[in-house]
């Protein structure tokens, strides 16, 4: 009997997790003070300056159980000294849509990750700027432009878009630009296929395809800023909400295409 069809049917992204621990950095790998040089709280807030460090974690010899912190984020005038408490810790295991959430609706910067015990790591909303959030988002963003791309070709034809391209100008009439050469050279792809997400939101305004997905246009910076390596998603802590509201919009204009 053959037993390797089920590799050809699998699909890598339908149970894609991102935890904490993937995004967040191991007490293993941390920059930290001891206990005796937190007794130097000068010298800490000097090391935080110089390394942009909001949360210095303090390590005794019975484990992490303090931490030094901004009093205000990014400003290394005044640095505090905390004990770790219970609303400091999620689960290394925390998937990484609810670590966003909480960030955002807790209005918090950072979270110790509790583990095999009870401090085993830490993450701030500067690890979302990392390759392993912006595949996550990737992969939601991939998956509702193929949505709207299937929504549009179903109701125009490309004729009908190219006519539609022709008194346009920016990314529609650069895409007619794109597929007119690509003809040229003997790819056959359909022209919808080379319309931006700008562009299919914008038709599908436009011609009053499908009013649910006529609010998404904030999504479009949230792709261009996916889409280049180099670019930070998240500058402050209130960047959070917002990167939290465009996760909440793209999950439910996925959950309406599905339905429909």
């Amino acid at each position: 009997m053959q037993t390797y069809n089920h590799h050809f049917l699998e699909d890598p992204f339908r149970e894609l997790k991102v935890t904490a621990a993937m995004v967040g950095i191991s007490d293993q790998r941390w920059e930290h003070v001891t206990e005796a040089e937190a007794s130097n709280e000068a010298g800490a807030r000097s090391r935080m300056r110089d390394k942009r460090f909001d949360v210095l974690p303090i390590v005794a010899a019975d484990g992490t159980q303090e931490y030094f912190v901004t009093a205000v984020w990014n400003d290394y005038a005044t640095i505090l000294r905390k004990s770790i408490r219970d609303e400091d810790l999620i689960p290394y295991t925390t998937d990484l849509r609810e670590v966003i959430r909480r960030f955002a609706l807790d209005k918090r910067h950072f979270y110790f990750l509790s583990g095999p015990k009870p401090v085993v790591g830490l993450i701030s909303i500067v690890n979302l700027n990392c390759r392993q959030v912006k595949v996550f988002l990737f992969n939601l963003i991939a998956e509702l432009e193929l949505v709207l791309t299937a929504l549009v070709a179903r109701h125009l034809s490309d004729t009908a878009l190219l006519a539609m391209a022709e008194s346009r100008t920016g990314d529609f009439a650069k895409s007619r630009t794109y597929y007119e050469k690509a003809k040229g050279e003997g790819v056959d792809a359909p022209f919808v296929e080379y319309l931006t997400l700008s562009t299919l939101i914008n038709v599908i305004t436009s011609q009053g395809l499908y009013k649910p997905f006529e609010k998404l246009g904030s999504l479009v910076k949230l792709r261009n800023d996916v889409a280049h390596s180099a670019r930070s998603l998240v500058m402050n802590p209130s960047s959070c909400v917002g990167l939290w509201r465009k996760i909440q919009l793209l999950e439910e204009a996925l959950a309406q295409s599905r339905e429909t």
